[in-house]
């Protein structure tokens, strides 16, 4: 047995992973994130959305990997405000159907 697995996931499934989701973060906000590479935060006019996963790393890595796998552009981000607790969110330009509804 090797040392990867595949699981099957899809977008409905990210869409059930997050609990918030907002537009990006303004600008004077970007202190409280931290990022887990070396590229620059996007900006607030870029257009992403950022969804809160929850503190489970598991939940932030997963739905990482559903949205790069589905060829959305995204970011990890670490929310170090205590709103109870600190959080793992996603930035990017993946729209769910949330989001899609309320364009309308």
């Amino acid at each position: 047995m090797g040392d990867k697995f595949t699981l099957e996931f899809s977008l409905s499934d990210f869409d059930n992973m997050n609990h918030t989701s907002m537009e990006s973060f303004h600008t004077q906000q970007e202190h409280r994130f931290e990022t887990c590479s070396d590229k620059p935060l996007p900006t607030s006019e870029d257009g992403l959305i950022m969804y809160w996963m929850g503190p489970n790393d598991l939940t932030a890595i997963v739905g990482e990997k559903i949205l790069i796998a589905a060829g959305y552009e995204v970011h990890r981000l670490w929310d170090r405000v205590e709103n109870p607790d600190p959080e793992w969110c996603l930035l990017t330009n993946y729209r769910s159907s949330s989001w899609e509804q309320a364009d309308d």
